[in-house]
């Protein structure tokens, strides 16, 4: 077996400590020191947590009712995506200005690959204090260094908050000993299964196994966690979206159907502009509703490919009715499937098709060129707090008020 060569390979690994509850303490010096939680809506939950909340068992995804369960002192803050996404330009502009070589891999993320003759330690602590006098010292990042992007990540759970981490080949077989496969990045409970099928119930399993064993019994991803649990570079790309979707939890005194329609015309024109700015059409339309007793509806339609907001509207339309809620609800979410280059479809042959298509793109003319929502449909004309700004953290898009 051939393999690809790991010698002088090194990757330094960035993950912010806390990063929104962080953003929030560095802009409101009274909530320092104190637990916080970010929330997107009342009465939901967690997107980040203070370490002053971690230490009383609060993390990302507990609920807000849970938190003050857990520490009664718990303040929650609202949400606030393009603060955030301010930060993260800066996160972008310090690294940058320490290495070309920079890979932005998610809103509180980013890796270095480090040149032969650069000092990681060094560069770690530069990193460090160029947060901390560009951005605040109240936000910390821990880093990793590795040979390649799994492990470099996996130091920066070795040592949190604020910490700076090394995995040498040589430390590999003790540190799989201290970990769950879980504590891989990747690994879910899902894929913790596939291996249990296969007899792999450890990390040092997962190690030690051979690489035709795990090619055999998983196919080339066996494989390559082989490759990389054992120091290998590893084998990144980047797909085309196969999916663009909008959801949202409704806050109680908006999920009566009449409130909720509102905030689902508001989710389907955030997903037109989005699937026109990253040039796709959408051959697929899906909603789903779920109620505020835990059941849910949903249902999809096949479409001409499309990106322009009235047609979309027109086809979310559809489906509404196919489903006429009349109970409470709690969440929406609308899915895009099917997506196509936009380059890749003939224009519309139909006028009324032609300028719904022209009417999206002037729009989205006057609105980059003024910010924000400055002109819209009249049925999206309420204050927008129906359908607020989200920051995704494994996919980075423009944050736009609509």
């Amino acid at each position: 077996m051939i393999l690809p060569e790991r010698a002088n390979r090194r990757i330094l690994f960035v993950d912010m400590n806390s990063f929104f509850a962080s953003c929030e303490q560095a802009d409101r010096p009274e909530l320092q020191g104190k637990p916080i939680i970010v929330v997107p809506t009342e009465g939901s939950c967690a997107l980040s947590a203070s370490y002053e909340a971690k230490a009383f068992g609060i993390k990302t995804g507990t609920s807000a009712k849970e938190a003050r369960f857990l520490c009664p002192q718990t303040i929650a803050v609202k949400a606030r995506p393009k603060r955030y996404m301010e930060y993260h330009q800066k996160l972008v502009d310090i690294l940058y200005d320490v290495s070309p070589n920079i890979t932005i891999r998610s809103v509180d993320e980013g890796s270095i690959r480090l040149c032969w003759n650069e000092d990681p330690w060094q560069l770690g602590q530069q990193i460090k204090e160029q947060i901390w006098q560009k951005m605040s010292p109240v936000v910390n990042c821990s880093i990793g260094i590795g040979p390649n992007v799994l492990l470099a990540k996996l130091a920066t759970e070795l040592q949190k908050p604020d910490g700076l981490v090394e995995i040498r080949l040589e430390d590999l077989p003790n540190i799989y000993q201290t970990i769950k496969l879980r504590d891989l990045c990747g690994i879910n409970r899902g894929i913790e299964n596939q291996l249990a099928r296969i007899g792999i119930y450890s990390t040092t399993e997962l190690y030690q196994a051979s690489p035709d064993f795990l090619r055999q019994k998983l196919g080339v991803m066996g494989y390559r966690w082989w490759l990389q649990l054992h120091g290998y570079p590893s084998y990144e790309h980047h797909a085309h979206h196969k999916s663009l979707s909008h959801s949202h939890v409704l806050p109680p005194m908006q999920r009566s159907p009449q409130a909720a329609y509102v905030t689902l015309q508001h989710l389907t024109a955030k997903i037109g502009r989005r699937l026109r700015r990253d040039g796709y059409m959408a051959g697929s339309l899906a909603l789903s509703i779920r109620y505020a007793d835990r059941q849910w509806q949903g249902h999809h339609l096949r479409i001409t490919p499309i990106n322009d907001t009235l047609t979309l509207l027109d086809h979310v339309n559809r489906l509404w009715n196919q489903l006429s809620p009349t109970q409470s609800i709690l969440k929406l979410a609308v899915w895009t499937h099917n997506l196509q280059l936009a380059g890749s479809i003939p224009e519309p042959l139909f006028p009324e098709e032609q300028k719904r298509q022209r009417l999206a793109r002037a729009l989205d003319r006057i609105n980059d060129r003024y910010g924000g929502n400055m002109i819209h449909f009249a049925v999206l004309d309420t204050d927008g707090s129906r359908a607020p700004d989200r920051i995704a953290f494994s996919s980075l898009y423009q944050i736009e008020h609509e």
